[in-house]
């Protein structure tokens, strides 16, 4: 019966933290895609909102809640990113580690063949 290296077991545990990365990434894109247009709909939002405070009380209580809205969505998406971005952080940390490991496992079994 064939039994697996750990450098073998560990390659495929690598790769399969990379994809799972890698889709974090995507999301985190995604992410800040979603937040970049919200911020774009921010400034026409609030100038909407100083021109009718001043004429149209009832046109400003109206727009208020939406401006609040996207507000309150940009800060949650802010949130989220901020999160996901430490998470990718604290990945690729423990993924440089386990590559050094392989590598480590590697030499050691090149070094066991030579002699």
């Amino acid at each position: 019966m064939f039994r697996r290296s750990r450098a073998a077991r560990l390659e495929k545990k690598l790769k399969r933290a990379l994809k799972r990365l890698e889709a974090k990434e995507r999301e985190l894109r995604a992410l800040r895609r979603r937040l970049e247009s919200t911020y774009a709909q921010l400034p026409p939002l609030l100038r909407l909102l100083e021109l009718a405070r001043s004429f149209d009380r009832e046109l400003y209580e109206r727009f208020y809640p939406r401006v609040r809205e996207a507000h309150s969505e940009a800060m949650e998406l802010a949130n989220r990113i901020d999160e996901l971005q430490s998470t990718i952080e604290g990945e690729m940390e423990n993924l440089r580690r386990l590559l050094a490991l392989i590598q480590v496992l590697r030499e050691r079994s090149r070094r066991r063949w030579r002699w």
